[in-house]
């Protein structure tokens, strides 16, 4: 070597490249734009902020190459970062503001293949690619929250709904039910008092068949003429209500009788009232 060349170091390990807000990164978070929103086509797409890192490696062939196109590994370094970055902003274009929650993983590999194919021709080789962070504007923000909100919300008043109609039908089966019960219950009283009066009537009656019988009976062993005993049903029946058990009767004056006695002598006798 001559005096005035010297050594250049290379990294033959993996070199890490970010662009996000930490202080260990090489840029600030990639911007770009989005592709135009399907739900409205004149946006042109909303204005997004892209924090990620790659890990590359050089190829020890083509280290020659590099120190031709940029003379040093920090010119090249640099140019490396100039290039990812404007593949992750024209990348990042190729999709809708929804595909960035819920296709990222697709968009990150895509942005890797396009990456490693920019950079291997200029001499290193990606092993491996992450988007850490994805920043939309406020408004756009607050508004697909506030999107998310509404719909979350509908899905509650439907199952509300749901619930609403559960309950009305529950209170129409219970309406029902209360309604059989109530008939049965009519039902059921009804029968009963028809039972009641039945068997009341038929007691009565076999009770003052009874009374008929004990006072026919009672007529024929006393000899009692039917006024007799009308007149006894009427004392008993006095007695009955009388609270001391006593009764005072107007018995009439008893009738004067002529007996013949055995010497033909006639007399006087009291005939004693039933």
């Amino acid at each position: 070597m001559l005096p005035w060349q010297t050594y250049l170091s290379f990294p033959a390990t993996r070199v890490t490249l970010e662009w996000s807000h930490s202080y260990n990164a090489q840029r600030p978070p990639i911007s770009s734009r989005t592709g135009a929103d399907p739900h409205d086509p004149d946006s042109g797409g909303q204005p997004i902020s892209i924090s990620c890192a790659i890990q590359i490696v050089l190829k020890s062939e083509t280290l020659r190459q590099i120190f031709l196109n940029f003379g040093s590994y920090a010119a090249a370094k640099q140019r490396y970062i100039l290039l990812a970055g404007n593949v992750v902003s024209n990348t990042a274009q190729e999709f809708t503001p929804q595909d960035f929650w819920k296709i990222r993983h697709t968009i990150a590999n895509r942005m890797w293949s396009k990456i490693n194919d920019v950079l291997e021709k200029q001499g290193a080789t990606i092993i491996s690619y992450q988007i850490m962070k994805v920043e939309f504007a406020d408004t756009f923000e607050n508004s697909i929250t506030g999107v998310q909100v509404a719909e979350q919300q509908q899905v509650v008043n439907e199952y509300n709904m749901q619930v609403q109609q559960v309950e009305q039908q529950i209170a129409v089966l219970n309406s029902h039910n209360q309604a059989e019960i109530a008939l049965i219950n009519a039902n059921a009283v009804r029968t009963a008092k028809e039972l009641v009066g039945n068997a009341t009537k038929q007691a009565f009656i076999k009770k003052q068949t009874a009374k008929a019988h004990s006072y026919a009976a009672l007529q024929k062993a006393l000899e009692f003429t039917p006024a007799q005993m009308a007149e006894y049903i009427k004392v008993r029946s006095l007695l009955a209500q009388s609270s001391n058990g006593k009764v005072i009767v107007n018995v009439p004056p008893p009738s004067v009788a002529m007996q013949v006695g055995a010497n033909g002598a006639a007399h006087k006798i009291a005939a004693r009232p039933r």
